[in-house]
C-alpha cells in the first residue's frame, strides 16, 4: 500500500491506528561489544516499535541492532568516529522506522566503538 492508498484508506475508517501503551525515549550509551541491552522484553502480545535514533560514535566502527535472539533489525551499519548519524521519526504512529518480534528486547552490537545517542520508540498492543 503506497502513502496515498494508505492516506484515503484511514479517511474512509479502513485502518485501525496501532494500540500504543507507551512512547518515550532511551538513552544509548554502550561499550564495545555485542548484546549491549536497549530496551527489555515488553511482554506478551507486545512490540517495540522505534521511530527514531540519533546515535554517535568515538572511533571508526559498525553498529547493529537486533532483537534479544540475534535477529538482525537493522543491518550492519558502518560509522566514523566522531560523526552522527540520524533516523527521523516519520511522523505517522503506524509507520515506524523498525518494529521488534513480540515480546523481544532491543540489543545494539557495537564493534571497535562505543556509542552513545538517543532512540525514541513505543510499545505496541499487537494483540
Amino acid at each position: 500500500m503506497n502513502v496515498l492508498q494508505r492516506v484515503v484508506a484511514e479517511e474512509k475508517g479502513a485502518l485501525t491506528p496501532p494500540k500504543i501503551d507507551s512512547y518515550t525515549s532511551v538513552a544509548i550509551n554502550v561499550a564495545t561489544g555485542a548484546d549491549n541491552s536497549l530496551i527489555a522484553a515488553p511482554g506478551a502480545n507486545k512490540q517495540i516499535w522505534v521511530y527514531g535514533v540519533i546515535a554517535s560514535a568515538d572511533v571508526d566502527g559498525t553498529i547493529s541492532f537486533q532483537d534479544e535472539d540475534d535477529t538482525a533489525v537493522s543491518g550492519i551499519m558502518s560509522i566514523l568516529a566522531k560523526t552522527t548519524f540520524v533516523v527521523s521519526p516519520s511522523g505517522n504512529f503506524a509507520m515506524p522506522v523498525w518494529k521488534v518480534v513480540t515480546n523481544k528486547a532491543l540489543e545494539v552490537d557495537a564493534v571497535t566503538c562505543t556509542v552513545d545517542g538517543s532512540l525514541s520508540y513505543a510499545i505496541v498492543d499487537v494483540s
